[in-house]
């Protein structure tokens, strides 16, 4: 954007007779290139001087690209338009007719024979351009040319041809010639880049985007994962609820809307009663905060905003989830196999997705603060879902079909079957799952990650905000024993291990919070194009 988005209002007539006086008050001299002469029906003077020599100006709305010309006009037609004057004169300015020079100027004319070319003289203005630069402003060669032509019609108005202007150059210019010739660098005058795996730190919004990019695809990866385990549920009880483990679909289903916070989704009986309609808005539904297709959404707008960040592969996966979506959209409301298909259509692209950040991305600011939104969002999708789906004590079969679910949704039910034998217990659930080191799923590998990520940054000191609440969970985590979390109180409700993913959650989005205004805030009396970033990223949600 070479000219500031709304710097378009300089160019309303009405702002003209006004230069003169803004000059003198303003910089204490008269204006070096005067403007045309021009009137603004919202003073009354310059109002009765456009009304006495309408019939010789050019009026030109100040709320549109509307410009008529005064002579042209037919005594009807000039008495309507003065009436309409009257009525908002300040929505008109009246200009003396500018000098235009005389060009010949070539137009087809169609005629019997077919069409044929007319060379006929018209007025030509050119309009010139400058760049600012930090010693001033320079002229850019050429310009853009403009035929004023006009037709005597009820209301006539001025019709502009416009056309670039290219100014030749008296020698012909070769590739070669753009720039001269450079030898190339020997090893000693090549720039030497200090030894940190840290590169120069991009803009506020641009580590802004790289963050929300960091936390929408890993909502979005298990969002479809939840959505594909509560499917798989619902196919084998909806239609057999006598099963033992029956009573885990609710249980599932519920979680569903409890960790995307769609309501009332699965809350409401209705939706659990035709699960394939719920699941197909979370899938489509772009405006419905929470849902997979928002996420996907808003991944692929942080996404765009920072193309030059990513792999160029990137945008062919993006397609490849679009179109699963798509076909979604396409196929009718209860077709089963076309929503399982989608479904792992867009878990792979987003599979892909990962590993492309992982694997082609630099390591620098950007990408530790992508990671870090990574950890912080996937941390907060396994606590909700803990906190949803293990806080009561369940009958044996249920429990053991609600944890299979919940393994399944964290993609961690290899390691568990290989690791424990017999019935699922929450223990061994929450050793795998909160406690395990080595799981890449596990609630503590995502704090681990985060005091990397942040100990990468090159404001890191050890004892920044956000990394002492990271250690503050670490910490909370290490105290605790995953025996204890399988006591129920006298409601069956597990309240140390609700008690333990409940605050872990909470600290996780003050940790979002504090990171944004701490990395992403914009420097001070900086206002951004997007609006107020208060507002863009308020309580850590966007």
């Amino acid at each position: 954007v070479v000219n500031t988005l709304g710097s378009g209002v300089l160019e309303n007539p009405a702002l003209l007779p006004l230069l003169p006086a803004l000059s003198r008050a303003l910089l204490d001299e008269d204006l070096i290139l005067g403007s045309v002469q021009t009137y603004w029906g919202g003073d009354p003077d310059q109002l009765s001087h456009i009304g006495s020599r309408m019939r010789s100006l050019v009026l030109r709305s100040t709320t549109s690209r509307r410009t008529v010309v005064g002579h042209d006009l037919t005594d009807v037609a000039a008495e309507e338009l003065w009436k309409r004057i009257l009525a908002e004169p300040w929505k008109w300015t009246g200009q003396e007719v500018p000098e235009f020079s005389l060009a010949p100027v070539g137009s087809s004319i169609d005629g019997g024979s077919g069409s044929q070319l007319s060379v006929a003289p018209a007025q030509v203005g050119m309009r010139l351009f400058t760049v600012a630069q930090r010693g001033g402003y320079t002229p850019m060669r050429g310009g853009l040319g403009q035929v004023v032509l006009t037709a005597p019609v009820t209301e006539p108005l001025i019709t502009v041809a416009s056309k670039d202007v290219w100014v030749k150059s008296v020698e012909r210019v070769t590739p070669a010639d753009s720039a001269p010739h450079t030898p190339p660098a020997t090893v000693e005058e090549l720039p030497q880049y200090a030894a940190s795996n840290v590169d120069v730190v991009s803009s506020p919004r641009v580590l802004g985007d790289l963050f929300w990019f960091g936390r929408y695809s890993e909502r979005a990866e298990d969002m479809t994962r939840l959505l594909i385990a509560a499917r798989e549920r619902n196919q084998d009880y909806r239609s057999m609820p006598w099963l033992e483990g029956s009573e885990s679909l609710p249980i599932l289903l519920e979680a569903v809307t409890k960790v995307s916070r769609t309501w009332p989704g699965f809350l409401d009986e209705k939706n659990r009663g035709d699960a394939s309609v719920e699941m197909r808005s979370l899938m489509l539904s772009t405006g419905r905060l929470g849902s997979l297709a928002q996420s996907v959404d808003r991944m692929q707008q942080a996404a765009r905003a920072v193309r030059d960040q990513l792999s160029n592969d990137t945008w062919a996966v993006l397609n490849r989830i679009d179109t699963a979506l798509e076909e979604l959209a396409e196929s009718p409301v209860h077709n089963g196999a076309q929503l399982a298909s989608s479904q792992s259509s867009v878990l792979r692209g987003l599979l892909a997705l990962a590993g492309l950040a992982s694997e082609s991305m630099v390591r620098d600011a950007g990408w530790y603060l992508m990671d870090a939104g990574k950890r912080i969002e996937r941390g907060l999708q396994l606590t909700a879902l803990l906190s949803a789906t293990l806080s009561h004590a369940l009958t044996p079969s249920t429990e053991q079909a609600v944890i299979d679910s919940v393994l399944s949704a964290a993609e961690s039910s290899v390691i568990y079957r290989r690791r424990n034998s017999g019935r699922a217990r929450p223990a061994a659930v929450a050793q795998l799952l909160l406690f395990d080191e080595g799981n890449p799923r596990a609630l503590v590998y995502q704090l681990d990650r985060l005091r990397d990520d942040l100990g990468s940054l090159p404001d890191a000191s050890g004892t920044s905000r956000p990394e002492q609440l990271v250690e503050q969970m670490r910490v909370r985590l290490r105290r605790v024993d995953p025996g204890d979390l399988e006591s129920v109180d006298a409601n069956g409700r597990r309240v140390e291990l609700l008690e333990l993913v409940d605050g872990i959650h909470d600290s996780l989005e003050e940790l979002s919070r504090v990171v944004l205004a701490t990395h992403m805030s914009l420097p001070g009396g900086t206002q951004p194009l997007w609006g107020s970033a208060n507002i863009r990223t308020a309580n850590g949600v966007r």
